[in-house]
């Protein structure tokens, strides 16, 4: 892979990124970080960190992150569907 396709891949995750993010309305600025270490001899080992000021959630995947990022800033509580309880009628007196 040359470095511009990897460059033009890394952009546009971060794209997919951004818009997932823009949905809240707690967060105004994101870091997105990238990091691979190992020995030149072995396995190397890649990490993805999210966050506002530093990075606040890790881990090996990109989508796993984000959802995490996004569950503890409360957009899964604020987006969940509405749930009505189902309440009884009484057909007499519809109370």
């Amino acid at each position: 892979m040359s470095t511009n396709s990897f460059e033009t891949i890394v952009k546009g995750q971060v794209a997919d990124i951004k818009e997932q993010l823009r949905g809240t309305d707690s967060i105004c600025r994101f870091e997105f970080t990238i990091k691979a270490e190992g020995r030149l001899d072995g396995e190397v080992s890649i990490h993805f960190g999210l966050g506002e000021y530093g990075t606040d959630v890790r881990g090996d995947s990109v989508s796993a992150v984000v959802q995490e990022f996004l569950r503890r800033h409360g957009w899964n509580e604020r987006h969940a569907p509405l749930c009505l309880p189902n309440v009884s009628v009484d057909p007499l007196t519809g109370l």
